[in-house]
């Protein structure tokens, strides 16, 4: 019971073949699936996207940051509206106080979203385009989403050239998204969707990449079939739409959906480590990504625009994916067929296996068993390679794992990982059987498929499924054939394995960039998933007696790891830090009013010298104040106190309520409120606005179970009527913040080889007092 499951004798060509064209066929489709357009010019036809006249609005867009409520969001605000306006569009601004809650936390904001419409001439529902003009304080958010925010104009430009659509075309250019979606919240609850709005959202995690449409709304069956017909560049898949509803992280169109908006959502993901930092300039946007985004919102707004719209809302979902260029779609109950026609297929190959002798049923499932091994091997090994690369170059560990420079690391996850499945292979091949142990790495892919299905869902589970239907004909089939047609067998296996080996090193690679290095051990598992069902592939390098040659069974793990710590070690020496691929650092300034003290804090995790000469203490310190609630600190020092008013907080228990007005004297960036109690909902208004009620669920006791921000508060301060979960007096703490460290004493800018942290805290002044009431 040792026979193989490819039985070509010494003819080591076959295998070496068939692995050729594997590979060949997994580098087309990646350069498919990550090949960009090339810009269009300006002088390209009135119909047609260009990427070049877009630029020229971006360019006048992102050259400063634009934070909510600032001038120079002002100066954006005004300029897309004027631009508009010249198209034909009928323009108004909408201001409004926006907000959003999660678990005990919330978060308002004065916003003026740029909202501009073409009406139709017989209209079934609304073509909503949206983007968000504002930036992170950090940064000119030239792709994050100036970008596509330009993209939006140059739409708007080509469609106001048509002749009049049947649906209204409307443009939602939001504010505040990038602290709380609190556009498109104020938008989308002042004008609900009341029958079948279609949203398409636009928006960036990084500054180059095709553009992935990587989230719908619920019943996406309708609005799939549109987007499969009508976008000249079809991209993303199932598992990326699924996976980001159960994630935590939102964008505009989490906040359409929830007032009745039907939706796609569209994004590019490569070169992450620029996002929400000074680099998310102009010189790192990609006009490739620009002309994509482009030409799929030209083509995407037209078709929904000139479609009944009343027709969109479905009851079912669509499954769908990729192979080399072409999408392949289906309802979402055949992802259950699929599943089930997988195992089916795997346990026939089993079953004939077993008929002809080539294993036995325990043999085969201490194979399958087995298998944990490279699979966990190769999880461990991505991930043991973050902790001695954070070891190496400290600075990774701040990173988020969103490297400017990863292929040498992404390559050595490679390497390890078939190291791993390798030795497993070659471990146990000679007690198992090589039949039984490539029917145990099928099973698991088969496993993949059906575990995917059934825990999360059919989407989440279609690269798996579809490769693991492929490989299990293809196993079926090579084990059916006798011995003497190799040829036939050889072929089968290659022709089924070719769905698994694009669509799980599409999944990989597209795992390095959702998730960076910081959990390359996923990318490692799928990689190792692959591997292990393509164990047969390795046998013409083995004896017809059953043992492998001994020189290549371990030679080529052992030259793989070498491999692999050799690929890493150049990206060591490659991926370093100097003005151009900056570090990432971390500091702010926090002043207790109510001591007079000040301190330099930190969040970074390995401090560069610049940090540590300002925050040389590791931990926290008591005189840190506690309403300054930060669990990520890791450093503080000494400060100079600066000379500036403290926030105020009067407050008047209403009931089992409180009626809290806060204000902040030196007209900071945001203010906040932190309540050592749980709230259940809170009501904000300034003068002017209508006031904003939202609803808690806090979850967590801790010291602050809750807290209140507000974002560019008026002069006049901001009215809070706060309910608590339980009749109390809790301790309440007032804090403002502004950005920039420019004015504190004793502040030195960073070297050229370092720049400012994507977080919130990063490079801010706060100014913390406890309320007496």
């Amino acid at each position: 019971m040792r026979d193989k499951l490819i039985s070509c004798g010494r003819r080591w060509w076959a295998g070496a073949a068939v692995l050729a064209v594997l590979a060949a066929l997994v580098a087309a489709n990646l350069a498919v699936d990550g090949g960009l357009p090339d810009p269009r010019p300006s002088s390209a036809p009135g119909s047609r996207f260009s990427a070049e006249r877009a630029a020229s609005v971006l360019r006048q867009l992102a050259d400063r940051p634009r934070p909510l409520g600032g001038a120079a969001s002002d100066r954006a605000r005004d300029l897309l509206a004027a631009k508009l306006k010249r198209l034909g569009f009928e323009v108004r601004v909408d201001h409004a106080v926006g907000g959003t809650a999660w678990e005990g936390d919330a978060v308002f904001g004065r916003v003026d979203d740029v909202v501009a419409t073409l009406p139709g001439r017989r209209s079934t529902g609304r073509v909503v385009l949206a983007a968000h003009y504002d930036s992170v304080p950090g940064g000119p958010g030239a792709s994050d989403d100036a970008a596509q925010v330009a993209g939006i104009v140059e739409t708007a430009r080509a469609l106001a050239a048509d002749r009049a659509h049947r649906n209204d075309v409307t443009l939602v250019l939001t504010d505040g998204e990038e602290e709380g979606l609190l556009g498109a919240e104020a938008y989308a609850r002042a004008h609900p969707s009341r029958g079948a709005d279609v949203v398409l959202n636009w928006e960036a995690r990084g500054t180059g990449g095709p553009s992935l449409m990587f989230e719908t709304s619920a019943g996406n069956a309708r609005l799939i079939s549109v987007y499969a017909d009508a976008a000249p560049h079809t991209t993303g898949d199932s598992s990326m739409v699924d996976a980001y509803r159960y994630l935590p992280n939102n964008t505009d169109l989490t906040e359409f959906k929830q007032h009745g908006y039907l939706g796609l959502n569209s994004a590019n993901i490569e070169g992450a480590a620029w996002y929400h930092t000074p680099g998310d300039n102009l010189s790192h946007v990609d006009l490739g990504t620009l002309q994509e985004h482009g030409d799929n919102m030209v083509a995407l707004a037209r078709a929904f625009a000139d479609t009944d719209l009343s027709t969109m809302r479905a009851r079912s979902d669509t499954v769908y994916t990729h192979l080399f260029g072409v999408m392949i779609r289906y309802p979402a109950w055949w992802g259950w067929v699929l599943a089930a026609s997988a195992v089916a297929l795997c346990a026939a190959a089993v079953i004939v296996a077993r008929r002809r002798r080539m294993l036995s049923l325990p043999r085969w499932s201490l194979a399958w068993i087995s298998g944990l091994l490279p699979l966990g091997v190769a999880v461990a090994a991505g991930q043991v390679l973050w902790t001695v690369l954070t070891g190496l170059r400290p600075g990774y560990g701040d990173s988020g794992g969103m490297l400017y420079r990863p292929v040498g690391y992404e390559a050595a996850v490679a390497l390890l990982s078939g190291a791993a499945v390798l030795a497993w292979y070659w471990l146990l091949r000679k007690r198992l059987g090589p039949a039984a142990m490539a029917l145990g790495g099928v099973s698991w892919l088969v496993l993949s498929a059906v575990a995917g299905s059934a825990l999360v869902s059919v989407h989440t589970a279609v690269g798996f499924t579809l490769a693991a239907v492929g490989v299990a004909a293809g196993t079926l089939v090579a084990v059916a054939v006798p011995r003497a047609a190799w040829r036939t067998s050889t072929v089968a296996f290659a022709l089924g394995a070719v769905p698994a080996c694009v669509l799980l090193a599409s999944m990989a690679t597209e795992l390095f960039s959702t998730f960076g290095m910081g959990l390359a051990g996923v990318s490692g598992f799928v990689l190792a998933l692959l591997g292990v069902a393509l164990v047969p592939l390795v046998e013409p390098w083995c004896g017809e007696t059953g043992a492998p040659r001994r020189r290549f069974a371990w030679g080529v793990p052992l030259v793989a790891v070498a491999a692999a710590i050799a690929v890493a070690a150049a990206g060591v020496a490659i991926d370093g830090y100097d003005h151009q691929h900056p570090r990432r650092s971390n500091l702010a300034y926090v002043l207790n009013a109510d001591t007079g003290r000040a301190s330099w804090v930190t969040t970074d995790t390995a401090r560069s010298p610049w940090t540590a000469s300002f925050a040389p203490h590791a931990g926290v310190a008591d005189r840190v104040p506690s309403g300054y609630v930060d669990d990520g600190l890791t450093a503080w020092g000494a400060a100079k106190p600066v000379d500036v008013p403290a926030p105020t907080a009067r407050v008047k228990r209403d009931g089992g309520k409180l009626r809290v007005h806060i204000d902040s004297p030196r007209h900071a960036y945001a203010i906040t409120l932190r309540v050592a109690t749980g709230v259940t909902a809170v009501a904000a208004s300034v003068h002017g606005s209508a006031s904003v009620t939202k609803t808690l669920h806090p979850k967590d006791s801790g010291t602050w179970p809750s807290t209140i921000r507000f974002v560019d508060p008026p002069s006049g301060g901001v009215d809070l009527t706060i309910g608590l979960a339980e009749n109390a007096h809790p301790k309440l703490v007032v804090l403002d913040e502004s950005p920039g460290l420019g004015s504190v004493p004793c502040f030195r800018d960073r070297p050229d080889a370092e720049t400012r942290s994507p977080y919130r805290s990063s490079d801010t002044v706060t100014v913390v007092r406890d309320v007496a009431w």
